[in-house]
């Protein structure tokens, strides 16, 4: 059996980057007859690695509460809130919410149960206690996480919370090889979020629809939800292919928009000519929906609405400059995403 021992190093071989040098030592019996070469260290290891201070998503195992719901096994998988300061309140905003620009004129207040936890009201440091509230969620794999989804998460219908929602599992698309993993992605997520300020969380769930993402997150913030998102998107939401039948879609969009109150907030790309953009709106599928408010189409600025992932991953690191938050630039360049592979 082996042990280890640390050992002191010179001065000019300890690297400032968090580096250890151990000294292994062999503690097993010895053979009177070794060669004279053969004494009690067997060599040295050293042990490079990274600055102690690097901020990283970590994966702990009481991470997957849930909100106390008790659901250990649940397909939501990490929820991350930015710690407000005491005197910060969740419901403040830069102006008054309308329940119009979340898609519904339900004002009804959701009582959202929790864990009998010794009368401790105070959430823990991965609680999202949105019980009763109306937030809105930027679904999309960031990708990298650019400045169109900071600009579109950023709408002005000032919900009481927003959560960055990473979905692990894609209807259309599978991993390439370059792509960030799901943690990276976390970590430029909340990287975002920073960026974008209080009330803003971090979530990932292993669901490719919306109907699905929608139910499972009511589960536990018991909330009316507003999704955003491009207009790549609201195309494939209304899509038959990723229904059993036109039927069985118009059923679940139903259930999404009529029972669980959540709507969608598309923004506008300027390749689509407005009778494009209005022939969709008025179709078969789409038409009863988009009528009763639950959809609207907003402008993004003129400097951001064309950004895409895609051309940043396929792009150089003045693109990644250009059209990701800095934050993020920081995150591809330490990780040496995209363009270095």
């Amino acid at each position: 059996m082996a042990s280890t021992s640390a050992a002191r190093r010179p001065a000019t071989s300890a690297p400032g980057d968090g580096s250890r040098t151990i000294l292994v030592t062999d503690s097993q019996p010895i053979e009177e007859n070794n060669g004279p070469n053969t004494g009690s260290s067997n060599g040295i290891l050293r042990l490079r690695g990274g600055p102690r201070s690097r901020p990283r998503v970590m994966w702990d195992a009481d991470v997957i509460d849930n909100e106390g719901c008790g659901k250990k096994k649940s397909k939501i998988c990490c929820i991350y809130h930015k710690p407000k300061r005491f005197d910060e309140s969740s419901s403040e905003s830069s102006g008054d919410e309308s329940d119009t620009s979340c898609g519904s004129n339900d004002s009804r207040k959701h009582a959202h149960k929790r864990p009998d936890n010794g009368g401790d009201a105070n959430p823990g440091p991965n609680a999202y206690e949105k019980g009763g509230s109306k937030g809105k969620r930027k679904d999309s794999s960031f990708n990298p996480p650019t400045n169109a989804h900071a600009a579109l998460a950023s709408q002005s219908t000032n919900p009481n919370s927003r959560l960055l929602l990473l979905s692990i599992s894609n209807a259309d698309k599978v991993p390439k090889q370059g792509d960030a993993s799901s943690v990276q992605r976390l970590e430029m997520m909340v990287a975002l979020a920073d960026r974008l300020g209080k009330d803003v969380g971090v979530g990932a769930v292993n669901e490719p629809t919306f109907v699905a993402k929608s139910t499972i997150l009511r589960e536990c913030l018991d909330a009316e939800l507003t999704f955003l998102m491009g207009w790549d998107t609201i195309t494939r939401f209304f899509a038959p292919r990723y229904y059993p039948s036109p039927q069985a879609m118009l059923a679940k969009l139903r259930i999404f928009f009529n029972e669980q109150q959540s709507s969608l907030i598309c923004a506008r790309r300027g390749s689509h000519p407005d009778s494009e953009e209005d022939e969709f709106l008025h179709s078969e599928y789409v038409r009863e929906f988009y009528d009763a408010g639950k959809i609207k189409i907003v402008d993004l600025d003129q400097r951001v609405r064309d950004i895409s992932s895609t051309d940043v991953r396929n792009g150089t690191i003045e693109t990644a400059e250009r059209d990701c938050p800095s934050q993020v630039v920081e995150i591809i360049k330490r990780e040496k995403l995209y363009f270095w592979n």
